[in-house]
Order: C-alpha cells, then sequence, then structure tokens
C-alpha cells in the first residue's frame, strides 16, 4: 500500500477489514429447504463406479487434530490448500453445474466433515452437496489431477457412485476460512476402503452442483507456490455444446475444501511442524520442532519406534538440500508412547532473498506412507542501510499506516518489518543494530506479556540499551489474558513489569464501545505538560475502541482517559532503555475535509514527542505541525 494513502470510503475493501476482537458472527445456514428435490439432476447418475486404478504416490496434509468426530476417534484434516490460501473467487458455472475435488487419502478412512469457503453469497442462493466415488476419468488420470485436462475436454467424468444423501445446503455471507460456519452437509459419512485396503484406498470425490447463480466459491492459485497438480473439476450446462464434459476449472486454481476424516483401521504418522519466520541469518543453524504421533500398538504399548521411517526433507529454491534422518532428532516433549515434540538442528547456507522450504516424509511399521505441508522461510536484508527505527506491524488493520507516514514526516530514517508476512519474527532482526523499536498493532503476539511466554529477543534488545515503544489496544487480548472484569497483575519476571514498569491492568473493560455510544475514552488527556492532548474518531476510522486500562508500577503515567480518568499510556526509563506503553489506537486520531480523511496534527506530535524522547536519530529540528498535515488519507488524494 502506498504509505501516502489510506483509503476509507464506502465501498472499498477496507470497510471489510474488522477488529480482531470482534465476535465471530454466524453467516451461514445448514438448514435445508425440505421442498427442493435433487432427483432430476442428471449429473448424479453415475457413470462407472466399478472403475479403479492404483493410486499413485501422494503428497498430501493432515493438518491438524479437530475436535473429535465420533466414536471411531479423532479426526484428521485432509486438504491441498492452507486456511489461509484463498486467492480467488470462482463465479463461472450455471446452474446445474458441478464443481468436484478429487481426494487421495493416506490410509482407509471414514469421510466425516466437510468445510468449502465462500467468497459471496445471497440469501437463497444454495447449492446440493454430496460424496461419492471416483468415477471413469479415472482411465486418463490415475489420480484425479485435472492440471493438463482443459475444461469441457472429456465426457468421463470424476464422478464415480454416489455415496451420500445430496443435500441442499443454503449458503449465507462470505466464510474466508474453515470455522463451523464454512461445514458443508454433503449428506452423511461413507468409509472409504477398509481394514482390507488399509495402505491402498480408492480416491473419493467430494462435488456439489450449482441449484442457483450466485455461490462464488474461494479458491487458491497454485502459481504461487509452484505447484503443478491440480484435483478440481467443472463439469455441467456451462459446456452449453456438449452438456456433461468435464476437465479443470483452471489449472491453478484449487477448491479451497477441508475434509476431515477418522482412521478406524489404522492412520499414518501425523506431524505439525513449527513455522520459522524470515530471518537476516543466511549462514546458521536453526530448530526445526515437529509434533509426531501414530496410533499405538496394542502389542508392545508404542506408537513411534525404530520402525517408523521419519525424515526432515530440505530444500532452497525448490532444489533438495539435504535429508535429515530421525535418529538425528532428538527428544524435547516426548510421552511414554514415543508421541510428542521432537527437533531437528538444520544447519544451511543461503543467499538473501533464497526461500529455505522444510517438510517430513514418514512411513509408519503399517507402511502408512505421508509427507507433511511444506513450510518455507526466506533470507533477508534490511531495505534501508541507514535506518536507526525499527516499526513492527504485529496484526495492524489495514488502514493503520501512519507510524509510518510519521516517521517518513519528521524525516526518520526507518524499516519496517511485517509480522504476518513474514511468519513472525526473530532474534536477528530485532537485534540487528537499532536503537528504537516501535510496535503497533491489534492483538499483537510478537511482545511477551508474561514470563510463561517466549521472547524472541526484545529482552536483549532493551538490555543492550534499545528504546521500545509498544501501541496496541488489544495487546492483553492477543495473548489470551483474562477480560474485564478481572483485574490482571503482573511483577518480577513479566516483561510487561520489567520491559514497560506495568503492575496491573483491565482487559477490555468496555464492551466493543464506539465513539457513537458516548461512553468510551476516546478524549485522552496528556498528563505532561508539553505533550499534546489526543482525540479519537474510531466511527470514522472504522475501528472499535478496546482501549484498555494499565496500572503502573515503576512507570509514569502520561495518558488518562477524559471519561473515566484511568491511565492508557505510560513511558519508563530503567537508566539503561526506555520504553513507553499504550493501550489505545492512537492512530485513529484522524479529521475529514472536503470527503478526504487525514491524520490530525496532534498525532504526529504524539509519534514525534516520543521518537525524541528516545533521542531517535533524526534531523535536530521539530516541525511545528498545524493544521492537516497535507498528507490526506482519503480515497482522491
Amino acid at each position: 500500500m502506498n504509505k501516502s494513502t489510506i483509503f476509507l470510503l464506502t465501498g472499498l475493501l477496507i470497510f471489510n477489514v474488522v477488529s480482531s476482537n470482534e465476535p465471530t458472527r454466524n453467516r451461514y445456514s445448514s438448514q435445508l429447504p425440505s421442498a427442493v428435490s435433487v432427483e432430476d439432476v442428471e449429473i448424479l447418475t453415475p457413470i462407472n463406479s466399478k472403475i479403479r486404478n492404483a493410486i499413485p504416490p501422494y503428497i498430501y496434509s493432515n493438518r491438524w487434530i479437530s475436535r473429535g468426530c465420533d466414536d471411531e476417534g479423532p479426526c484428521f484434516d485432509l486438504s491441498y490448500v492452507a486456511e489461509e490460501d484463498g486467492e480467488h473467487f470462482l463465479s463461472s458455472g450455471d446452474v446445474g453445474d458441478t464443481f468436484a475435488v478429487v481426494f487421495n487419502p493416506p490410509a482407509a478412512c471414514i469421510v466425516q466433515e466437510v468445510y468449502l469457503q465462500w467468497y459471496h453469497t445471497q440469501p437463497g442462493e444454495s447449492v446440493i452437496a454430496f460424496g461419492a466415488d471416483y468415477g471413469n476419468v479415472v482411465e486418463i488420470s490415475p489420480n484425479g489431477d485435472s492440471y493438463s485436462i482443459p475444461r469441457g475436454s472429456t465426457n468421463l467424468s470424476p464422478i464415480g457412485e454416489i455415496r451420500t444423501a445430496p443435500t441442499l445446503n443454503s449458503v449465507i455471507g462470505s466464510n474466508p476460512n474453515w470455522s463451523d460456519v464454512s461445514l458443508l452437509d454433503i449428506g452423511g459419512t461413507f468409509p472409504v476402503g477398509d481394514e482390507s485396503n488399509i495402505t491402498s484406498p480408492p480416491s473419493f470425490v467430494i462435488a456439489y452442483i450449482k441449484n442457483s447463480d450466485y455461490s462464488i466459491p474461494y479458491s487458491n492459485d497454485n502459481r504461487y507456490i509452484g505447484r503443478e497438480e491440480n484435483y478440481t473439476w467443472i463439469g455441467g450446462s456451462l459446456n452449453i455444446d456438449e452438456p456433461g464434459v468435464w476437465g479443470q476449472y483452471l489449472n491453478y486454481t484449487e477448491l479451497m475444501m477441508l475434509v476431515k476424516v477418522s482412521y478406524p483401521w489404522g492412520r499414518p504418522i501425523w506431524t505439525n511442524t513449527e513455522l520459522l519466520s524470515s530471518t537476516f541469518i543466511s549462514e546458521g543453524t536453526r530448530t526445526i520442532k515437529v509434533d509426531v504421533s501414530d496410533d499405538v500398538d496394542e502389542t508392545t504399548g508404542f506408537a513411534i519406534t525404530e520402525n517408523d521411517d521419519i525424515h526432515l526433507l530440505i530444500s532452497i529454491n525448490g532444489i533438495e538440500y539435504s535429508d535429515l534422518p530421525f535418529d538425528l532428532a532428538y527428544e524435547v516433549d516426548v510421552g511414554e508412547t514415543g508421541n510428542g515434540f521432537y527437533a531437528w538442528d538444520m544447519t544451511y547456507s543461503a543467499n538473501v532473498g533464497d526461500s529455505i522450504s522444510y517438510q517430513i516424509y514418514s512411513i509408519d511399521d503399517d507402511g502408512l506412507a505421508l509427507e507433511s505441508d511444506i513450510k518455507s522461510f526466506q533470507i533477508k536484508a534490511p531495505n534501508n542501510i541507514n535506518a536507526d527505527l525499527l516499526i513492527i506491524n504485529d496484526g495492524g488493520e489495514e488502514q493503520q499506516v501512519g507510524y509510518e507516514l510519521a516517521a517518513d514526516f519528521y524525516s526518520i530514517p526507518n524499516e519496517l518489518w511485517t509480522i504476518e508476512e513474514n511468519n513472525g519474527i526473530d532474534w536477528s532482526i530485532i537485534n540487528h543494530g537499532w536503537s528504537n523499536i516501535l510496535i503497533y498493532g491489534s492483538g499483537s503476539t510478537s511482545l511477551p506479556v508474561i514470563a510463561s511466554e517466549t521472547d524472541p529477543g526484545y529482552g536483549d534488545f532493551l538490555n543492550n540499551g534499545g528504546n521500545l515503544m509498544l501501541i496496541d489496544q488489544d495487546w492483553f487480548l492477543g495473548h489470551d489474558l483474562d477480560p474485564y472484569p478481572e483485574e490482571l497483575s503482573f511483577g518480577p519476571g513479566d516483561p510487561a513489569y520489567d520491559w514497560f514498569g506495568v503492575s496491573g491492568g483491565v482487559n477490555d473493560p468496555n464492551e466493543n464501545i464506539n465513539d457513537s455510544d458516548g461512553e468510551a475514552d476516546i478524549h485522552l488527556e496528556s498528563m505532561l505538560e508539553d505533550l499534546t492532548d489526543l482525540n479519537l474518531n474510531h466511527s470514522l476510522y472504522s475501528t472499535s475502541n478496546w482501549g484498555d486500562f494499565i496500572t503502573p508500577g515503576m512507570a509514569d503515567a502520561v495518558y488518562q482517559g477524559e471519561f473515566t480518568g484511568e491511565v492508557h499510556g505510560i513511558r519508563y526509563d530503567n537508566g539503561i532503555s526506555k520504553t513507553a506503553l499504550f493501550t489505545f489506537m492512537a492512530d485513529a486520531a484522524i479529521g475529514q475535509i472536503d470527503g478526504e480523511y487525514y491524520y490530525l496534527p496532534e498525532f504526529y506530535q504524539f509519534v514525534n514527542y516520543f521518537l525524541v524522547w528516545f533521542d531517535t536519530g533524526r534531523p535536530p529540528d521539530i516541525r511545528n505541525v498545524s493544521g492537516p498535515s497535507g498528507i490526506t488519507i482519503g480515497a482522491n488524494p
């Protein structure tokens, strides 16, 4: 996003951004109108359910254990995409057209639940969903891959024998995740294979028929990850000349679908690999922790044994770099059965710009094979070698660009690090050499609050004389600390106490109060003579006021709310480092002129005041900002 512009007008994307602590609304209904019949839908006619072929080696993901499905044991996730991978919406297709995704399970299983992300639908829009065997398109695609099969190119169908009762789903709203509101009712559960073919189960299909014009699903984009395989198919009346012919939707789009299965006859080794953040370290060793588990052998009482073949595979820019066997791993937190956390120390040598990828490949003692998700991190370098200020966006809303604007306005060389884009932050970034760090966000998580949380390197930064400022009205919430009316208490060992001089606080004392409600602290009064007051306008900023109360311990109070008199801002100088903490969204201090939005002068003065207090490297003059800054944040700057 251009730093000089924020779009805040109705109809633009920014208005879809909601506060991270706003309760999720149920935008989906699984209640199926009984009057709708699917008997005449031609595409439901089985084509050839008897045709089978050997399933080739699969690359598949069991992402995490769910809450549990039924008496058959816990559910595991099968998906070709990660939850956050949605990139496109698929708007093509007429009523009667069918979307189908082919799955190759790693072991015989029972399909329990299906989730599908939706871009947008309207009330009354619906689809008819069901499960099926893999059909006679197996003749040209043994494993269901549609990558090289253009749309409308074959009369062979991915849909074989229908295994569940085709069920009408009324889909409402946008569901860009796999929460309960994205549950797709396929009309029941069904087995895929059994104890006779545990290691070589057949493929299966999850399909839905468009029963209205406007049901539009999300898909990913395989081009971003270099994937040349695709298991999503479309067929039906979209192909006007030859109704019923099949092929890919596009060779790079995969429906954002998740299937939960149970493995009653034995499951493969499940792994969950730690996601490492990008780093400035081009040569070194990083530890990769992996949660490893398998079903327990009733005879031996062990789940993970020397008979299991487990490897950590490393690649750089897609080229295999190393293969680390299980005997190089060491136990971190492992139970009596052998299930638990293991770690590998990965030594690498790469260049700035390289991407290092890693995944687990395993074959258990029953011969069940599985490859985990591919995870990766990048080798990076600072963009501004003159920067003495690191600005960290840790969960900030899309419109929150004011802190970068303020640093640029005062000609302060700065570097920006975005937590979400880089999968976190590590010691090398925090301790690169800058003297000052400013963190802003909405529910930031990288900076620990209490002693039991992991510190990625901020403690060393402060101990070496660095200065740190955090501006986040949801810092406590981001760490799942008790909400109002419980009062938080901090003491020695807690970063909130040791680093910021805070002895207590209250998380979310107001229940999602906006400016218009007239009950929240939107007028922040300065307790320092030379520091400006701040007037927040959350309603104009399209945010909510969740400002927290804080109790100064060793710190000095610098801001209090006009309405409650409670402290919302402190500063602390321990003789080695300086810190400042603000539990309100300071950048909500915006105004409007002629339909254009801008940050108020007092916001810039607020940022400047504390950067000057930090003695941030910058030109010696302090600009006297009055009136609109000249940097608008409207749609027509």
